[in-house]
């Protein structure tokens, strides 16, 4: 279930009020003891904070853009190497990559090879999470007629996502994580569930990210160029 902007998203129309207003980092709550568990294992498995540091350079430089082009950046990579991309493999069809660039994809893989896709996936989606954090606490929220608010959206969508993901990771029941979701994340919430049923964690990770890159990719198919 890919995120789909509307049209009027995507013109960043500014008479809309914000694209986060149901969507903010304060508003998605879970029963207290699920989430000091979910607290607990963001912390421990958060990637290094120089993962999105050292891609968005500098403080003045840190934007939510910013953090989502890291975030798709790791996000694919993982992609990859679940469709079995052999690392120089996957390095080769990158000609452009700079060497920061193969410095992180193959730190990623060795990540990927020692400790498997869904910590790797969890510690890139908290490391997001953190970088977004920061690039709010910096910036606040957009203006509603900028390409960043798209952007907030997307991270904040993601934020949203992930919490359930890792709930159900946690073998959170259905019957008590959906209703303590706003009404527009509860069918995605059962989504995500049932895929997990079926497929098991990674696919549901997989679709995480599918769908945060899809959220992106139609901001900038909606910018002119």
């Amino acid at each position: 279930m890919d995120l789909v902007l509307s049209k009027q998203t995507l013109q960043m129309n500014p008479s809309r009020k914000s694209l986060m207003k149901d969507v903010n980092y304060k508003n998605f709550r879970l029963p207290p003891s699920l989430l000091a568990s979910l607290i607990t294992y963001i912390v421990f498995f958060l990637l290094p904070a120089n993962t999105f540091a050292s891609t968005t350079q500098t403080k003045a430089e840190l934007s939510f853009q910013s953090c989502s082009a890291v975030a798709n950046e790791l996000l694919t990579v993982i992609q990859l190497y679940q469709n079995h991309f052999a690392l120089e493999e996957l390095l080769k069809s990158l000609p452009e990559i700079t060497p920061k660039g193969q410095t992180r994809v193959r730190d990623l893989y060795t990540k990927l090879e020692n400790e498997g896709v869904v910590s790797v996936y969890s510690k890139v989606n908290s490391a997001y999470s953190q970088c977004a954090k920061q690039a709010y606490k910096k910036n606040g929220i957009p203006a509603a007629d900028t390409m960043e608010n798209g952007y907030y959206f997307c991270a904040g969508e993601n934020k949203v996502r992930y919490e359930i993901v890792l709930a159900i990771y946690l073998n959170a029941p259905e019957e008590k994580v959906i209703p303590q979701l706003q009404e527009q994340h509860q069918n995605i919430g059962r989504h995500y569930y049932q895929l997990a049923r079926q497929s098991g964690i990674e696919s549901v990770f997989n679709e995480l990210a599918s769908s945060h890159k899809s959220c992106t990719n139609q901001l900038y198919i909606a910018t002119p160029h």
